[in-house]
């Protein structure tokens, strides 16, 4: 009698034995062995699979249907099995069994592309069908099918970042359904995503009007139109879609911090009014709290080893990793124990390099505000660094109620937070002169010597070249900020330098560059000031790092945006040779400039006002040899200045962190 073990050993090797037949094309013994293997084992799913599928191939259709079909009743979940099936259905002219199938195996597998785009096929060919026949309530019925599967194929291809394949699978989807309000929004997502702000803007707005109550539509048109400088034609949008979806998040965020943001960029914006605006967005957060203020037990100590938490969304590729990686790595370890709540939800390389370099690393991706706080006190943290302010994806309404004896604020965001909940910011006497800054700010100011920045650059940025104008014959001048930070203003100022060097260009880098519309939007602000567009070069987004720093191979002279200083672009150029010219205000986002241009002695680029800022650009441009000089040295000047020595300030920050803890040490308990 021949043991089970040893049966199944046999059907196995059958079963190989058929599949080397099947393989090299002997369809006849591949056969025999299958139906061999069934004879001993009439429920076996792959010999049941492998004879359908042989069956298909000799064109014995209905037999390979009846075959596949057993399969799948012993292997219900096998959605390659439907697929499979569904194919053959389809090649019978039976749809509604096919897109039945189709079904199946899509509910099994919902990203499985391949038999979206087949059903999406199959549907096609069903609605031609219904045409022949003169059924047009079918034929619609199943372009609408073929509609939606296609509309899925561009969400999945626009899931891998296979933009050019999504395009064209959204674009044959509203062809076939052109009244899917969800296919617009969709196809608007990738092309706002791809910086395509316009035509994403048209797409959006036609969802609209087929579906005037979808809240993701109102959001995403929204955010749009701040991406396109039209912040208050957005607002009521926001508006309207948490009405509609009061757990949407962004619109949330667009209402609150986004607005505070927003303001940021508006040169007619006081330093009293960006003040008074946040106060009052921290002092009603803080009103809505059920919760009340605890009495901490941390160690008052004030010598021990200090539990430090910094708090981010952007512990990913991000300007703010080229400042804080440094720090983060430098910790002293005996006297700073470090911990990363990291509210990022698609992780990269820079954040398992950042995990590595962390003591303890949390991600607060789904954790309510009450979890968050909870999570910090059972860390025992004892000063939490928030390093994100008002940008996007903040979690600040998280610390309306404090989680650690001490909160500070620092690097991400350029004002205070408002929230009455933080003790401390941490800046320069530069960016932040003492007495008069200190009114705006909800926190009190600390202070750092030598700078409150401290600049990594990336470590594949190429070598420093001459600067152009000395091939080139004329200067050109350049700025690669975020594009909301270029106000009327600043374009009315750089137009100005150019009509003072009429041979000069400008060189500008955003993404909304990638959309035409946009560029010949911005292209026309250039020419009402009588700037010609062969004169102005526009410069979509560069996706490799080296190759973006490469760019500043092309400009002379790089021009701060104001009132919103760069910040990390203008430690690119500064480290590229390029240096910038600066304009000076009166409250810390427009005097970032200053402080980094001070701290490597070139606070000879800074410039008091408006028309200083013109005369200064087209001065230092109009001497090359002396530009060309100062560039092939600056990058040196950079990392011997404090901006580049890591070790100090690392110990600086440590500095500024025991004595904040020695005040609470010493401090009345509360």
């Amino acid at each position: 009698m021949i043991s089970r073990d040893k049966y199944a050993v046999q059907v196995r090797q059958k079963l190989t034995s058929g599949q080397e037949h099947h393989a090299s094309g002997r369809l006849g013994e591949a056969e025999r062995a299958y139906r061999d293997v069934l004879r001993r084992d009439p429920a076996n799913p792959a010999a049941l699979y492998l004879l359908g599928v042989l069956a298909s191939q000799t064109g014995r259709l209905p037999e390979a249907a009846k075959l596949l079909a057993s399969a799948i009743e012993h292997e219900p979940s096998d959605a390659d099995l439907c697929h499979q099936l569904a194919e053959i259905h389809r090649a019978l002219g039976d749809y509604e069994c096919a897109h039945h199938t189709y079904l199946r195996a899509i509910a099994l597998r919902p990203d499985f592309l391949e038999a979206h785009v087949d059903c999406a096929v199959a549907a096609e060919q069903a609605a031609k069908t219904s045409a022949n026949a003169g059924d047009l309530a079918g034929q619609q019925r199943w372009l609408m099918i073929a509609g939606e599967h296609l509309r899925r194929v561009g969400e999945l291809h626009a899931g891998v970042r296979s933009g050019a394949r999504a395009e064209v699978a959204f674009r044959r989807a509203l062809e076939l359904d052109p009244k899917n309000a969800e296919t617009y929004l969709n196809y608007g997502n990738l092309l706002a995503q791809m910086g395509r702000v316009s035509e994403a803007e048209r797409l959006y707005r036609k969802s609209l009007e087929i579906a005037p109550r979808c809240a993701r539509a109102l959001n995403n048109l929204a955010s749009t139109l701040v991406e396109l400088g039209r912040s208050e034609e957005a607002e009521p949008l926001f508006h309207g879609a948490l009405e509609l979806d009061p757990r949407l998040e962004e619109a949330a965020y667009a209402l609150s911090s986004g607005k505070l943001m927003n303001l940021c960029y508006r040169a007619d914006v006081s330093a009293q009014a960006l003040f008074d605006a946040h106060r009052r967005w921290g002092a009603e957060l803080v009103a809505r709290q059920r919760e009340t203020a605890i009495e901490f037990p941390n160690a008052r100590d004030p010598d021990r080893q200090l539990r430090v938490g910094y708090l981010s969304p952007d512990f990913r590729q991000h300007s703010i990793v080229y400042f804080f990686e440094t720090l983060l790595a430098r910790h002293d370890a005996i006297g700073f124990e470090t911990y990363c709540y990291s509210e990022v939800e698609r992780a990269d390389a820079v954040t398992e390099r950042l995990k590595g370099q962390a003591r303890h690393w949390r991600s607060t991706v789904g954790l309510s505000d009450d979890a968050l706080r909870r999570k910090m006190r059972e860390d025992g943290i004892d000063i939490l660094v928030d390093l994100a302010g008002h940008t996007g994806h903040t979690r600040l309404s998280a610390l309306a109620v404090k989680p650690a004896p001490i909160i500070a604020t620092w690097l991400g965001y350029p004002a205070t937070t408002g929230l009455p909940t933080i003790d401390y910011r941490f800046t320069d006497a530069l960016a932040d002169p003492p007495g008069e800054a200190d009114r705006f700010h909800t926190e009190t100011l600390v202070r750092l010597p030598g700078g409150f920045l401290c600049y990594t650059p990336p470590a594949d940025a190429p070598a420093v070249r001459p600067t152009p104008a000395l091939a080139q014959g004329f200067v050109t001048f350049g700025s690669f900020n975020n594009l909301a930070k270029v106000t009327p203003g600043a374009i009315e100022a750089w137009a100005e330098i150019l009509r003072a060097m009429p041979t000069a260009r400008l060189l500008l880098k955003g993404k909304l560059f990638s959309d035409f519309g946009f560029s010949q939007h911005y292209l026309a602000q250039f020419a009402g000031l009588g700037i010609s567009a062969e004169r102005i070069s526009l410069r979509p987004l560069i996706s490799g790092i080296a190759d973006h720093m490469r760019l500043y191979h092309e400009i002379d002279i790089g021009l701060d945006p104001f009132p919103y200083n760069g910040t990390t672009t203008t430690c690119e150029a500064l480290y590229m040779g390029v240096p910038v010219v600066t304009l000076v205000g009166d409250h810390h986002l427009a005097r970032v400039g200053l402080s980094l241009l001070s701290h490597i002695g070139l606070a000879g680029f800074a410039a008091s006002d408006r028309s200083a800022y013109v005369r200064l650009a087209v001065e230092r441009a109009r001497n090359t040899s002396e530009l060309n000089a100062l560039r092939m040295g600056l990058r040196e000047r950079l990392r011997n200045s404090t901006l580049m020595d890591a070790p100090r300030f690392a110990s600086v920050f440590e500095s500024a962190l025991r004595n904040l803890w020695c005040t609470w040490c010493s401090s009345r308990r509360t």
